[in-house]
């Protein structure tokens, strides 16, 4: 990607923003070349034939003219006043232009972060399974962070080539020969810092594409911390990280290496071009020493801006790759994009059921989960899937949401083919309890409104609903109390109660459990269940269960195994066919619904 390239990134993203960043840099870098423009022709007065030295002082003598202003006190007097309030315009628009930049950086942190997460849960759930969260946390928060850092060395970058520019124009006014002598020595420079900076944007490139791995493979170690503690098998996870920790530090060397020969390198060069430039002034040119040393600050003003060129660019190229990252998730979230548009399609119709028709469904790798499941969900009725690990029960709980679709087969809700449906509509309207509670490092009131005060009243009913009123008010804070990462400040029974309690107070035609009570004690699950019941008639109720005890009211009951339904009907019914339902009741230690105490 070329400099136009970026150029044209950021402008995607920012706008007519752009546009005005770049005029305010060029104003003030404009007005800074024709301060030191107003600063030659003044150290000119006093020597023979001023106005005549160069073109610089020639222009600035026309000037004076044209206005009216005469005598050489008046006119040393005005260059002077211009001199003085030309720089200072130019560094109030310049602080400007700063602050300016900074504004447009962190506004497009938030752009990309929230482009990124939309994508995101636009894409199919496929995608999501295939990459760690690790990943996908590096890329949202690291990746696109230097790639608003990257705007920053960019604006960097041009500022001080537009001041650069403006000292180069200076010094041509000032002696053209000088300049092209200049030029002509510092072209084979050229060629070797675009070497340099290939190198360093390489490495740039390493750097991202490691950081991703070696975060990837510690948020896997913290997340199950508890099993490598254990275990004891935690050296082995340090090894690995170790391992990769390494990988990435030799790409760290690297690039410190590239990139300090593109600054240090440049002054020993630097150096030997000024003292060259003397010489020629004073003896071939027969300039004045005073003459070399006016040109030699202003030659020495465009090696400084070239050096922070270099410096900025090298960061910006180090920056960089996380670009590069953005635009390779970008394509990829494109690619797995779930449907083009999910707010079209017709709106869901919850009254009048859900059918399975011959549903066939594998994940990427793998076989088929599912093979020819058929069953219709009654409205308001309460269906339970049971069976082993591997059975199926999650994937038709994702297929009822629309996260996945199915190879073969048909959904149908209400007689429409999910394929037609609204998907936002359809998720909206169904309530999920999952098997690990959803709990955010926040309020017990925004874990149960999803951050919208106003519903506080209902929170509190909610909350009695699902039996954790109690608890919250024995909190210090009680609905005000923080939960902490992961609801680590409460119990994991008290963070199924919250989760319970955010879907009731949602109140969705349908109501999905998976594996709802599974980390309560017996007594609050009875407690949970009752709710549950309280719900029977009232609404569809999806319900996932290892724990038998929980789907002894369900109208109706799916055994499966190996993707497949081998029985059906209601707890009693199974029960008594003795069968494979019976088999997993009795493992239990439960008995048949009116055999029950």
């Amino acid at each position: 990607m070329n400099i136009l390239k970026y150029f044209g990134f950021y402008y995607r993203r920012l706008g007519k923003q752009f546009f005005l960043f770049m005029f305010m840099a060029f104003a003030a870098t404009s007005l800074q070349g024709l301060g030191v423009a107003a600063f030659v022709a003044v150290m000119s007065f006093g020597q023979e034939n001023a106005e005549k030295s160069n073109l610089v002082t020639t222009y600035a003598f026309k000037l004076l003219n044209f206005c009216g202003i005469t005598g050489m006190e008046n006119m040393l007097l005005a260059l002077l006043i211009s001199c003085s309030l030309i720089f200072f315009l130019s560094t109030i628009i310049l602080i400007g232009v700063i602050w300016y930049s900074a504004h447009l950086e962190s506004s497009l942190t938030i752009k990309l972060q929230e482009e990124i997460m939309r994508k995101l849960f636009r894409a199919r759930y496929e995608y999501f399974l295939t990459h760690s969260i690790g990943f996908l946390n590096n890329v949202a928060i690291h990746e696109m962070g230097k790639v608003s850092s990257s705007f920053r060395f960019l604006s960097n970058v041009l500022i001080n080539f537009l001041l650069e520019i403006s000292f180069l124009a200076v010094s041509v006014l000032t002696s053209l020969k000088v300049t092209i002598l200049v030029g002509t020595l510092g072209v084979p420079l050229l060629f070797l810092f675009k070497y340099i900076n290939k190198r360093i944007k390489h490495y740039a490139l390493r750097n991202s594409i490691e950081v991703c791995s070696l975060y990837s493979i510690i948020h896997q170690i913290l997340v199950n911390f508890k099993y490598l503690k254990a275990a004891n098998v935690h050296p082995a996870a340090t090894r690995k990280m170790k391992s990769q920790g390494e990988v990435y530090a030799s790409v760290i060397r690297q690039q410190a290496l590239w990139c300090s020969v593109s600054v240090e390198g440049l002054k020993p060069f630097a150096i030997t071009m000024l003292a060259v430039i003397v010489y020629v002034q004073v003896v071939f040119l027969k300039g004045t020493p005073a003459d070399s040393i006016v040109l030699m600050g202003i030659l020495y003003l465009c090696y400084q801006k070239s050096v922070v060129i270099m410096g900025a660019y090298q960061k910006f190229l180090n920056s960089s790759g996380g670009i590069v990252i953005y635009e390779q998730i970008h394509k990829e979230l494109d690619k797995f994009k779930e449907r083009e548009d999910v707010f079209q399609g017709q709106v869901p119709d919850f009254s009048k059921g859900i059918e399975f028709k011959d549903v066939y469904f594998k994940y990427m790798q793998g076989d088929y989960v599912l093979n020819g499941m058929s069953f219709n969900i009654k409205p308001n009725s309460t269906v339970a899937f049971v069976g082993g690990s591997g059975a199926g029960k999650s994937t038709i709980v994702n297929l009822v949401s629309g996260l996945l679709d199915p190879q073969k087969g048909e959904i149908l809700i209400s007689g429409v083919a999910y394929k037609d449906v609204n998907l936002d509509k359809l998720r909206s309207g169904i309530g999920y309890v999952t098997q690990e509670p959803v709990v955010f490092n926040d309020t017990v009131l925004n874990n149960i409104t999803l951050w919208e005060p106003s519903l506080k009243d209902n929170a509190e009913e909610a909350a009695r609903k699902a039996y954790a009123h109690k608890f919250i008010s024995e909190m210090e804070k009680g609905f005000d109390s923080m939960l902490g990462d992961d609801g680590m400040n409460i119990s994991g029974g008290q963070r199924q109660r919250i989760t319970i309690a955010r879907e009731l107070m949602r109140d969705t035609p349908l109501l999905i459990l998976d594996e709802a009570t599974s980390s309560l004690d017996s007594e609050t699950e009875k407690f949970i269940q009752k709710s549950i019941d309280d719900a029977h008639g009232k609404r569809t109720m999806i319900i996932i269960a290892h724990r038998l005890s929980t789907v002894r009211k369900a109208d109706k009951i799916y055994v499966l195994e190996k993707g497949r339904i081998i029985e059906e009907g209601t707890y009693d019914e199974l029960y008594a066919k003795g069968g494979k339902f019976r088999e997993m009741v009795e493992l239990q230690g439960l008995a048949g619904r009116n055999m029950e105490g």
